[in-house]
This record gives structure tokens, sequence and C-alpha cells, in this order.
């Protein structure tokens, strides 16, 4: 059977297009950066991890709360420190703002996300990971707290807030309750 040269270098140029060599690039750079760098690795792996969880609402108009922005912050914070638990609540909310273009849409709303989950990282710096259940809980339920008389300073539906706060809350129990013992022990 002939070697059917165009056939080979089709192949060729499919393997070598710019999006493959990104594509390569970007695995190998995390191969290094977890190789050399675990933590720096780790902490990379929460901020795209939050950031990744806020666009289902690109897909979804949907008023839940669903996020994993206060579990890698938090995670980040009590492991790492208050800088690192700041930088990651900051850039996972910014990356995941500016993705879902609502950095934009709602600039007030997005400063309110920006500072608070940085103020978040920091707070969480100060306590011992052996209480992440609780500490992510508590700071949880203080930002909701704090948020629903900042939205109803802007006219926001009660009602929808209300589901908003409510499925946020409960879908951080289930995460911390859930999904944060296991990160623990890959971060410990």
């Amino acid at each position: 059977m002939p070697i059917n040269e165009k056939k080979i270098r089709k192949a060729l140029a499919d393997v070598l297009s710019a999006r493959n060599i990104k594509i390569f690039i970007f695995v190998v750079f995390f191969v290094i950066l977890f190789l050399l760098k675990k933590d720096m690795f780790i902490i990379l792996f929460f901020v795209i991890l939050g950031a990744v969880s806020m666009l289902y609402r690109l897909v979804f108009d949907v008023g839940v709360g669903f996020e994993l922005v206060t579990m890698s912050t938090v995670l980040c914070g009590m492991r790492y420190g208050s800088k690192y638990g700041m930088l990651v609540g900051f850039l996972s909310v910014a990356i995941g703002l500016a993705l879902n273009i609502r950095l934009f849409k709602a600039p007030i709303d997005s400063l309110y996300h920006l500072i608070g989950f940085t103020l978040i990282g920091y707070v969480a710096g100060l306590f011992s990971i052996a209480n992440i259940f609780s500490v992510g809980i508590i700071i949880n339920l203080v930002y909701n707290t704090l948020y629903f008389p900042f939205r109803l300073m802007f006219g926001t539906n009660v009602v929808k807030l209300l589901i908003f706060i409510a499925s946020n809350i409960f879908f951080n129990y289930i995460i911390f309750k859930s999904i944060v013992p296991v990160f623990v022990n890959m971060v410990a």
C-alpha cells in the first residue's frame, strides 16, 4: 500500500496546528509547575476551579447560588495563608466575571464580589484548617447576610434574592461537608 503524502502532510498539519501547540504548551506548563511547585499548581487549580464554576450563568439564566469560589478561597486561605486566600478569591471572581461578561454588566455587584471574596481569603487565613467546615459555613453565612441588604439597596427582587442566598448557603453546606474533606487531604 503506497504512502499517501497528502494525508501525511494533512495529519502533520493538524497535529502541529496553533491550537494543538497551545494546548501542548499549556499541559507541559502545568506538568512542570506541578513537579516543581506543587503548592503553586494547587493554588492555580483552585483559581481556575472557582472561575469556571461561575460559567454556568452563561448557559442557564437561573438565580441559584452555586459556586466553588467560596470553597477555593477558604481552602487556600486556611492552607497557604491570608495572602494566597486573597489572591485566589480575587482572581477566581475576576476571571469568572470577565468570562461571564457580568463584570461589565453589573459593575457595583462585581465590585462587591471582588472585595468580598478578597476579604474572605484574608479572614480564612486567620484560622486553622482543622476547623474548615465551621469556618467555611460561618464565612458563607456572614457574606450572604451582608449581601442581602447590599442588593436590596439596588432594588433587587426580594424573592429572587432569597432563593439565590438560600441556595448558595445550601450548596456551600453540601460542598464543605462532602467535597472539602477530599481537597483538604489533597493539599495537606
